[in-house]
């Protein structure tokens, strides 16, 4: 797997981090069927309530989400059952953006993103975020997914 930024990578290792794998062994056949060099991505958070999906990618500041990746996560979005959000900053998240379940988008904050200083982050951010996931997380429990996996 090509990591582009060793450095920033070490310094936010992913929640059970387990090690790397190489999915390098997919470029080829990929860039054979469709003629683009398309990479694997990773999500840095996914969660699952009821057959609704929740699934949060992250960013540092001044780094963009690049366009394969964020057309492959509003594609999840434009399947209903998920909501997806942007965040930037990884320490502490200065702005949000987020696509809800059946349609509807929401940029947080003002004219356009949520735009908060360290001095109101704590307060402000981290808090919207957590009163967000906990709307999500209760109306995902009240309507239960009809096609979701059943089995064991």
């Amino acid at each position: 797997m090509t990591i582009r930024n060793q450095s920033a990578f070490d310094r936010n290792p992913a929640a059970g981090f387990d090690g790397l794998f190489d999915w390098d062994w997919m470029k080829a056949p990929l860039l054979e069927a469709t003629g683009r060099p398309i990479e694997p991505m990773d999500i840095d958070a996914h969660v699952e309530v009821n057959g609704q999906h929740l699934v949060i990618e992250t960013k540092e500041e001044g780094k963009a989400v690049p366009g394969g990746q964020r057309r492959a996560l509003l594609s999840l979005w434009a399947r209903v059952y998920h909501m997806v959000i942007f965040l930037v900053g990884k320490r502490c998240p200065v702005q949000a953006e987020i696509w809800y379940p059946r349609g509807s988008r929401r940029q947080i904050g003002g004219w356009d993103l949520l735009r908060v200083t360290p001095d109101t982050a704590a307060e402000m951010t981290k808090q919207d975020l957590i009163e967000e996931i906990r709307a999500w997380a209760t109306w995902a429990e009240k309507r239960p997914n009809p096609f979701q996996y059943q089995g064991k």
